[in-house]
């Protein structure tokens, strides 16, 4: 699994799945955990916000989950 972390909106995504333009069809979950879900009902990834919260600085630094 890979992590992307963006440091300026301490959000960080967890792609589960490549997936092209428009196949998140559905987002699910409250802040500040975010589920895209594709058409087929499979998860594509997990956005979190906060993360520097929720996550250790290693764990996003690392790029990897």
């Amino acid at each position: 699994m890979k992590l992307e972390y963006d440091k300026g909106s301490d959000a960080a995504y967890i792609n589960l799945k490549e997936s092209g333009p428009g196949e998140v069809v559905d987002t699910q979950g409250d802040w500040p955990i975010h589920i895209d879900i594709a058409k087929d009902g499979a998860v594509i990834g997990i956005e979190i916000m906060d993360a520097s919260t929720i996550l250790t600085q290693q764990v996003l630094e690392s790029g990897e989950v």
